[in-house]
């Protein structure tokens, strides 16, 4: 098969689909314990009897960390036009953070109930 540019002389070899340079790997060790730390933290917090948004301050730490993962792909998601993929990924890993720490949370409050009853 001829590459690009064979197939199109003069024109630029840039192939934005070509995600090699920056593939998304998994976070660095000091975010995953991050991220642990947090999980682990708001389910002490409600084990303690925090009020619900301690929760809140849980998924806003998983959330920053995920951001900063998708920051990665900003800008050649929009040199192809498709920044609105990032804007989902954002909400979704909106989700995913309040998801994680609510659960943490309920988890927190289940181990409460069930130690202390």
């Amino acid at each position: 098969m001829a590459s690009y540019q064979q197939e199109n002389p003069g024109r630029s070899a840039t192939n934005y689909w070509d995600f090699s340079e920056s593939r998304l790997t998994a976070p660095k060790l000091g975010e995953r314990m991050l991220a642990f730390t947090s999980i682990l933290f708001t389910a002490l917090a409600a084990f303690a009897g925090a009020p619900i948004w301690a929760a809140l301050i849980g998924a806003a730490v998983l959330f920053s960390i995920s951001l900063g993962e998708q920051r990665k792909f900003a800008a050649r998601f929009s040199n192809i036009g498709a920044s609105h993929v990032l804007t989902m990924a954002h909400w979704q890993s909106a989700g995913h953070a309040i998801l994680a720490s609510g659960a943490a949370f309920g988890l927190g409050m289940v181990s409460r109930w069930a130690l202390l009853a």
